[in-house]
């Protein structure tokens, strides 16, 4: 972690941590890399530069990383190995519009594309998980007292795949949430809403495989052009945070 506190109201921050695997027995399933090494930059790893313009603070950042993942094709095929980049750019702003009131919005436009080419598909990539989103959230929140505090929150995310192996979609969320103060350090947090997560029709999917029973090593989209599925995810979501402060260094968190 590092900082620069370039005047009163702007700051320049820089948070990240990194590593690398190495696979000395059979360097050849690394899912990216060369020679069985595997960088990790982990997710939330942070540039970001803050300013503050009247009563509103603003943060324009970009989070970046770099991980591998695995796919389970279930019958179709063994677990695959390959790596993901994934690169957040975004400002989000919070606004204290009084000694009640306050009001944070945040942009993000995300793009995630895969590394390797190593125990892929025919294509020689997973290029089907290749995809861009864009979002907006925010939440308009109620402190009269400083102690609990109501709000709303909200937000949407376009989601849009390089291939036509996954549908595209617009993910919605909209709730509200409460936060009670239990003793002097302990704190509630209950939130409940809706989200509405719906994705574009896709075709029947149809065999592009010369031989969809031809082995093990095959994998999904081998066989299928896309993943034919049309159901959409709409549902009903809460959850419950309880935090507490042991001290002035120490914070603990139950969800």
């Amino acid at each position: 972690d590092a900082n620069y506190q370039i005047t009163q109201n702007n700051r320049l921050s820089l948070s990240t941590a990194f590593g690398f695997d190495r696979y000395i027995e059979h360097p050849e399933i690394a899912p990216y890399g060369s020679s069985g090494f595997v960088l990790n930059v982990l997710p939330g790893s942070t540039i970001a530069f803050d300013v503050k313009a009247g009563p509103v603070y603003f943060t324009l950042y970009n989070r970046f990383s770099v991980r591998p993942a695995t796919r389970n094709d279930f019958a179709v095929s063994q677990n695959q190995l390959f790596g993901v980049f994934q690169n957040d750019s975004g400002l989000a702003a919070n606004w204290r519009i009084n000694s009640d009131w306050t009001l944070a919005l945040n942009y993000m436009h995300s793009f995630t594309n895969s590394l390797s080419e190593a125990n892929s598909s025919s294509s020689g990539n997973f290029d089907e998980f290749n995809r861009v989103t864009d979002s907006i959230h925010g939440s308009l929140t109620y402190s009269p007292t400083g102690t609990w505090t109501a709000g709303f929150e909200g937000g949407s995310t376009l989601v849009e795949y390089e291939t036509d192996f996954n549908a595209d979609g617009v993910l919605n969320n909209a709730g509200v949430f409460v936060v009670i103060p239990i003793g002097k350090t302990t704190y509630l947090r209950a939130a409940a809403g809706a989200q509405i997560f719906e994705f574009d029709e896709v075709d029947d999917p149809v065999l592009v495989g010369a031989n969809p029973f031809g082995g093990p090593d095959l994998s999904a989209d081998e066989i299928f052009g896309n993943t034919g599925d049309n159901s959409d995810l709409s549902d009903f979501y809460y959850s419950l945070t309880l935090s507490n402060r042991l001290n002035s260094r120490v914070t603990q968190s139950f969800s």
